[in-house]
């Protein structure tokens, strides 16, 4: 389904009676400097990366508390704690997801459900295609490891979430970076 689109979570999702885990990932920059940014882009950036996670954490919220490990996890972004120059919506977009995990982490501790993000460097990707060969080339080599996060790197740290032993970890922001401090 398209959530840049105002949709109805329950004709997409009503067939979904028992998970016990939902991933929400939101991978679309809005790259430019804050006076560039209309209305529109910005609409379209809480939208995506804001409201619809909000939205459907709340759709499913009582058919993951019936799991004995339900878990919400965010892909999030390095950019949503320190912010970022020329992504300064993206950036606001990623933190708002980070301080509504926190919240929520605590809402449902006495619960089964734990709420996590994880704030990936720079991933090889979709988002990663916007630069040119040799962009990518100098952003790579101020990298710590000198290469890109792999997605795979990022899906095992869902697994890892997602896993029953890790009850206790909630309201954290699992940091995926490569040694990347900024």
């Amino acid at each position: 389904c398209d959530l840049a689109q105002d949709i109805t979570l329950s004709e997409y999702f009503g067939h979904l009676n028992d998970i016990d885990c939902l991933i929400y990932t939101s991978g679309t920059a809005l790259y430019g400097m804050l006076q560039d940014m209309s209305d529109e882009d910005i609409d379209f950036s809480y939208a995506l990366h804001v409201r619809q996670f909000i939205r459907i954490s709340r759709y499913f919220v009582d058919t993951l508390r019936k799991s004995n490990h339900g878990r919400i996890i965010v892909i999030s972004s390095i950019w949503g704690e320190t912010g970022a120059s020329m992504e300064s919506i993206y950036s606001a977009m990623k933190s708002a997801q980070i301080g509504f995990v926190k919240a929520l982490s605590q809402e449902l501790a006495l619960t089964s459900v734990t709420v996590n993000a994880i704030a990936p460097g720079f991933v090889s990707g979709n988002m990663s295609k916007a630069w040119s060969k040799e962009e990518m080339e100098s952003i790579v080599a101020e990298l710590p490891q000198n290469r890109m996060i792999e997605p795979y790197e990022v899906a095992h740290v869902c697994a890892y979430l997602c896993h029953p032993m890790s009850r206790s970890i909630t309201g954290t922001v699992q940091k995926v970076n490569g040694g990347w401090y900024l």
